[in-house]
């Protein structure tokens, strides 16, 4: 049987979770390269979407949020990562007119080849996935976008109040009910993502810190959320400064700067990098709460405080370094 090199590209799809888009996007693509390979992701077509209306697996769905009669965002599920590396494997013509897996054409050697080809392409698509993830995480600064979903054990039924010896209920506790909306991402933020997959940036160590400390925080994993905030914040403070170090710094003077405590940092060497505007803004609120930010770690690293973390004590951390890094230099 007479066979041609075929050229081969590959189609893999991924679940993505708390992403929702304007409807002018429907259908869009990001394209980059990655690890000798071009890279396309896509989102599904409103064409797509309305055919899955009734699935039970739906690549997207039009969300409830609409302005006389027309949609403002649609939730998208699932999104289509293509690979398209230069390779091919030799196999027959007749393969193009044939269901996939057409086994009785393909020689065992070919398959092996056709599934060494796959897992390549699996393994560059994932990671393209996990990486447009993060760059999309980064451009709307949402820790949310493309996280595993975390389900509580709430049942959603209230507390009954009953009375002992009939179990008659007296009393049913009200309820809160908390409905979190989406990030919406619209073109310009659709834009920007693009040139930063472009260039191959990556988000900065300090930021995916600190949205892996607010997705803890989500979970409820209050002690870890403060621990991984403090690294985001010394991470943050300690980039800050050693960047500014001009090259011609003594090396004592410069080993000086890196082994200083945190505190030098917070009291000393990053204010005297900010202008007079943001100076102003570094005010002793900010300060007092990094403080107490790795205070807190410190006593819940060193003393074994695990029920000091609460979230109230979470929410204060978290404003901190949120203001902190609103002041980067």
């Amino acid at each position: 049987m007479s066979t041609q090199p075929m050229h081969l590209q590959s189609w893999n799809r991924f679940v993505l979770r708390a992403f929702a888009v304007a409807p002018s996007l429907l259908g869009a693509t990001h394209t980059w390269q990655m690890d000798g390979a071009a890279i396309e992701l896509r989102l599904p077509s409103a064409e797509k979407i309305e055919r899955d209306r009734t699935v039970d697996d739906p690549v997207g769905r039009l969300s409830s949020w609409q302005v006389g009669g027309n949609p403002l965002e649609y939730n998208i599920y699932q999104v289509d990562v293509r690979v398209i590396a230069d390779e091919h494997v030799q196999l027959p013509p007749e393969l193009l007119t044939r269901n996939p897996n057409a086994y009785d054409l393909i020689p065992q050697a070919q398959q092996d080849q056709l599934e060494a080809v796959a897992a390549r392409h699996r393994a560059i698509a994932a990671k393209a996935y996990e990486y447009w993830t993060s760059v999309i995480r980064w451009v709307c600064d949402d820790y949310r976008i493309g996280r595993p979903d975390v389900v509580g054990n709430e049942s959603g039924w209230s507390t009954y109040l009953c009375e002992r010896s009939s179990d008659a209920r007296i009393w049913v506790a009200s309820t809160d009910i908390i409905i979190t909306g989406l990030h919406r991402v619209g073109e310009e933020v659709w834009e920007s993502a693009q040139e930063r997959l472009s260039q191959g940036a990556e988000i900065p160590i300090y930021l995916a810190q600190r949205q892996d400390a607010e997705a803890l925080f989500a979970q409820q994993d209050y002690r870890r959320c403060i621990i991984d905030l403090c690294i985001a914040a010394e991470t943050f403070l300690r980039d800050k400064v050693w960047t500014s170090l001009p090259s011609t710094l003594a090396d004592d003077v410069r080993s000086y700067v890196e082994q200083a405590s945190i505190h030098n940092y917070i009291n000393k060497f990053f204010p005297a990098l900010l202008d007079e505007e943001h100076r102003a803004s570094y005010t002793s609120e900010v300060r007092n709460g990094l403080r107490g930010l790795f205070e807190s770690r410190n006593k819940i690293m060193h003393a074994g405080a695990r029920d000091l973390a609460s979230h109230e004590m979470c929410i204060a951390h978290l404003r901190a370094v949120r203001a902190l890094f609103a002041l980067a230099p």
